[in-house]
């Protein structure tokens, strides 16, 4: 029977290992996906821009167009600044920061990829915001991404881009294919959803702990050995517990709604809600009593004899 529990062990491990290496490469396709569609959404704006900038002459009619707030474009002849879109854009160093053959720079507070025309002694800019970098946040202040990049501003905080290599970041490439910045999704990223066919694989994994458990403890006459075996048990579980919780692994599990803190938050509100309109009916029932005839005193006569007398007894009795 210990050869039949060590077999079952022994699968179960080995199944948990499948199961977490399938999580991870399912997880990691997931990133792949979404990266492909933050790279079609940035080409697309780029396309817009080099269109526009393609039209741009010797002088460009600023009202022609109803210009983005995420796709600015400035003009730059002779090394000063005599066209843009967005008053935004008012670094003093910005005709040097454009000049400087950078695709992707940092403007003020904000992350820019950069497209340009030249036209005889023109330069043109079109600079596409990725994304805010302020040195700090509030309720009125957030790192947001550009639109066209389409992350809600419940993802923006598990978003994040950088100019340098980064573990678990995708290098983002413009449509010609030169590298601009790398991005890395949080854990908490909402696009995320938990594989309900994997979850039962770890549920399978966890039950066999207790079917090799059962096994080992059927065959063992002694209940010192016994007793030994369930402190046993109970620190393996502890231990799993501890590990799961520091490492919130596995990821899948804390994917689910019940660990979302906005979710958390929500289910809290709605309780508060339902115990404030509680209060309330409750502080209103003597104010129906008396607009009905009824006193306060019968209310409390009602309530301490419910099955002797009734609100409407009392209230016909009133009005008698």
């Amino acid at each position: 029977m210990k050869r039949k529990a060590f077999i079952v062990l022994f699968g179960a491990v080995l199944l948990l290992m499948a199961t977490a290496l399938t999580e991870y490469l399912f997880y990691r396709q997931d990133e792949n996906t979404w990266v492909e569609r933050f790279e079609s959404r940035l080409h697309e704006q780029e396309r817009k821009a080099d269109h526009l900038l393609a039209t741009f002459r010797d002088s460009v009619d600023i009202n022609s167009e109803e210009w983005e707030e995420d796709l600015i474009f400035v003009g730059i002849r002779e090394g000063r600044v005599f066209f843009w879109t967005n008053e935004i854009i008012g670094d003093r160093h910005l005709s040097e920061l454009l000049t400087s053959r950078r695709n992707f720079t940092k403007i003020g507070n904000t992350y820019y990829e950069i497209r340009r025309k030249r036209y005889k002694d023109i330069d043109y800019y079109a600079l596409l915001r990725i994304k805010d970098d302020y040195p700090y946040t509030g309720k009125y202040i957030k790192n947001n991404f550009g639109k066209f990049l389409n992350i809600s501003e419940e993802n923006i905080g598990q978003v994040e881009i950088s100019t340098v290599t980064v573990e678990q970041g995708h290098l983002i490439t413009d449509k010609d294919g030169m590298g601009l910045f790398f991005i890395v999704y949080g854990d908490h990223y909402k696009e995320r959803a938990s594989n309900y066919l994997l979850l039962s694989f770890y549920l399978l994994f966890f039950l066999s702990l207790f079917y090799v458990y059962d096994l080992v403890l059927k065959h063992t006459d002694c209940w010192k050995r016994q007793l030994l075996y369930f402190a046993g048990f109970i620190l393996l579980l502890a231990g799993l517990r501890y590990f799961m919780q520091v490492f919130r692994l596995p990821s899948i599990i804390y994917r689910l709604p019940i660990f979302d803190e906005t979710f958390s938050k929500k289910i809290f509100l709605v309780f508060i809600k339902l115990e404030h309109r509680a209060g309330s009916s409750r502080a209103s029932i003597p104010a129906r009593l008396s607009s009905n005839g009824c006193h306060s005193d019968t209310l409390a006569m009602g309530f301490s004899h419910p099955d002797r007398i009734t609100y409407r007894d009392f209230c016909h009795s009133r009005q008698d």
